[in-house]
């Protein structure tokens, strides 16, 4: 029977042992919770084709944020760089999205501002025709009358267009004295020589004259 001796370690060659198994549970925790590394992304700065997009979407946007145009000055000049940018050739579907909203602001625009000089204009001719009404009717003479009477039928589409008299308007309703054309109602202000009428609406031909008068009483 042979008997197998078990060599004791030393206590200096115990501690070291230890320490070595130590050492290495400590190293495999380590590894186990250790994070993967993230490398930073790599900037790329834009390609000129792309800071065109960018400067283009810019001014486009300012367009569409800007104010009503107050003249035809300011319109133009929006109308101006829409063109500059289109002339661009980006095909880009923001840019073409935002171009298509620009011009149905620009063609709002546009219509407010005819809306805007028709109504200048008309007013203008109302405040005119009411000034002429009074010259007629306060001409010192025949002569004198009969020359501001062939000055007014100028304003006018023909010598014969209606003319409307409202001698009463009821809720909405109006009630009309009987009609007469410019050219009687012209040559009744001169014998009369009293304009106790003004001019309460109009409505113009496609070359700007009036083809329509109505009037109202002056109390």
């Amino acid at each position: 029977m042979k008997i197998h001796f078990v060599p004791i370690l030393r206590r200096p060659e115990r501690w070291v042992l230890m320490a070595m198994i130590a050492l290495i549970s400590l190293g495999g925790v380590g590894c186990k919770s250790k994070k993967p590394v993230v490398e930073a992304p790599v900037y790329e700065s834009p390609t000129a084709e792309q800071l065109k997009i960018n400067e283009a979407k810019a001014a486009l946007q300012a367009l569409l944020n800007s104010p009503q145009s107050k003249t035809w000055a300011e319109l133009e000049e929006k109308e101006r760089k829409l063109k500059a940018i289109k002339d661009m050739g980006l095909t880009d579907g923001e840019i073409y999205a935002l171009i298509k909203q620009v011009e149905a602001k620009l063609e709002r625009e546009r219509a407010f501002l005819e809306e805007e000089e028709a109504r200048k204009k008309r007013d203008a001719l109302v405040q005119s025709l009411n000034r002429t009404f009074s010259e007629i009717a306060n001409a010192g003479n025949t002569n004198i009358a009969n020359a501001k009477i062939a000055d007014a039928m100028a304003m006018f589409s023909s010598g014969d267009i209606p003319v409307l008299i409202v001698i009463s308007n009821a809720g909405g309703v109006k009630d009309y004295d009987r009609p007469t054309s410019i050219r009687d109602y012209l040559n009744y202000l001169k014998d009369q020589k009293h304009s106790k009428n003004r001019v309460a609406d109009i409505v113009l031909d496609g070359s700007g004259k009036i083809k329509e008068l109505e009037l109202t009483k002056v109390n």
